[in-house]
């Protein structure tokens, strides 16, 4: 504990530092190893670790120059489930690797017992799992009201609705989960919500299986951590234990774009979390709102596999320019951290982490939505006003929507080959300062 507190009030990319030499005097064949050795921190982070220790004659040039290599060069493999369709960005969707989302179902049924209750909240990966195995136990699970969920919801019926789907903002019922699963995002504002959804759908007694942030994650990993503590313990959880990087994710496909923004090679699965176990002691906790706060300023929609989120708040302008207006080269966002500002001035945002600026949401929404009969149609039969412009810049925005999923399939498909040139290298136009901050957290 001692540690814990010295190293919590050190500078950020000290304490990276000081694990970073702990790591590297444990010889690790790979940066790969480095990242799964290190407390979850970024790739990018990791990198300039390894640049100051250098550049501090405590790592000689050929081992960084070795290091840097594997850093550029590394790509996937990675495992994707095709039948579902990607994590998007702005739902903070990292999905466990097959092997996790066993684990966390097999412990939830030791948890709760032969004819036990189980939640899932924020765990569409680990739901799919349970649709493929089965558990036997009474299975619930709430979503986000999107893609992901409606589609879990057909394949759920499709086999005679072993689980019990909810989307966000249904009435559940207070302390009937004898075990509940959660897997928030990082940061604060979501785990109130969903650790207090968790807390009043838990039984007295029962268990909360949580995916905790590891103390790398981000400079503000440690009070985060803290934070969750105080707001378990507000809801009447104990913390029992925590499995130090038990949990692992796939890397997802918008990350890995990210990543390889940032002048990195996208490895797979490196990313881990610990595993926490609370305990529900006592005390009451009041019905809580389960609407969904991560998405409500955006429409999320599908062009092919390719996921489409536009923003709700930006006003359509008759006679504004429809085009998409990059916001950056090559168009796709370096970082996955909610805190960078240039997410900002994204109206339009990709499943491939790609931004843009559109001042005719409007006309997007119809082109992500209609065939290009209805277009044509809709223009043909609508008022008078409805210019011709506008169908035809409807029509232009559907192709170049086409275009961007037909990149991003092609993408997707080569990053979980493995394939080094997976992605067009000029997409990106790196400069030498991108890599060096945190793009995590």
């Amino acid at each position: 504990m001692t540690v814990e507190l010295h190293m919590s009030e050190l500078p950020f990319e000290r304490r990276i530092d000081l694990w970073m030499l702990d790591v590297l005097h444990r010889q690790p064949s790979s940066f790969l190893q480095v990242l799964r050795s290190l407390p979850g921190v970024f790739p990018s982070a990791a990198l300039a670790s390894l640049r100051r220790l250098h550049r501090a004659d405590r790592l000689n040039a050929p081992t960084l120059r070795l290091l840097e290599y594997q850093a550029r060069s590394e790509y996937g493999p990675i495992e994707v489930d095709l039948t579902l369709p990607p994590p998007h960005p702005l739902n903070y969707e990292w999905r466990f690797t097959h092997e996790s989302a066993q684990f966390m179902i097999s412990e939830a049924k030791r948890r709760s017992g032969v004819h036990g209750q189980i939640l899932m909240l924020g765990t569409p990966g680990v739901a799919r799992s349970a649709l493929k195995v089965r558990p036997g136990q009474g299975l619930t699970f709430l979503g986000e009201d999107n893609h992901v969920t409606r589609l879990l919801e057909a394949e759920n019926n499709s086999v005679g609705s072993p689980i019990t789907l909810h989307r966000c903002g249904a009435s559940l019922p207070a302390g009937f989960a004898d075990t509940v699963l959660l897997d928030p995002p990082w940061y604060t504002d979501f785990v109130e919500k969903m650790l207090r959804t968790a807390a009043f759908a838990c039984r007295s007694d029962g268990v909360v299986l949580f995916s905790l942030a590891p103390v790398g994650t981000n400079r503000s990993a440690y009070k985060h951590r803290a934070d969750v503590f105080s707001l378990a313990e507000s809801y009447g959880l104990q913390l029992e234990s925590i499995n130090e990087a038990a949990l692992a994710y796939e890397t997802p496909y918008f990350e890995a774009n990210a990543l390889r923004a940032a002048g990195l090679g996208a490895p797979a699965v490196w990313r881990r979390a610990d595993f926490a176990t609370f305990r529900k002691s006592s005390g009451v906790v009041e019905r809580t709102d389960t609407s969904s706060t991560s998405q409500s300023q955006w429409i999320d929609l599908q062009v092919g596999r390719m996921r489409v989120f536009v923003r709700r708040s930006v006003g359509a302008t008759v006679g504004a320019s429809a085009a998409l207006r990059p916001l950056l080269d090559g168009d796709i966002l370096p970082t996955v951290s909610r805190h960078d500002p240039r997410r900002e001035g994204a109206d339009l945002w990709t499943s491939g982490n790609r931004i843009f600026k559109c001042s005719r949401p409007d006309l997007v929404i119809a082109a992500a939505s209609l065939t290009l009969d209805e277009i044509i149609a809709r223009g043909s039969s609508g008022p008078s006003t409805t210019l011709l412009s506008e169908i035809d810049a409807t029509v232009r925005l559907k192709y170049k929507l086409q275009e961007l999923a037909t990149r991003e399939a092609a993408e997707e498909r080569g990053l979980i080959l493995g394939e080094e040139t997976w992605i067009e290298k000029s997409t990106f136009q790196h400069s030498p300062n991108t890599s060096m901050g945190t793009a995590g957290g």
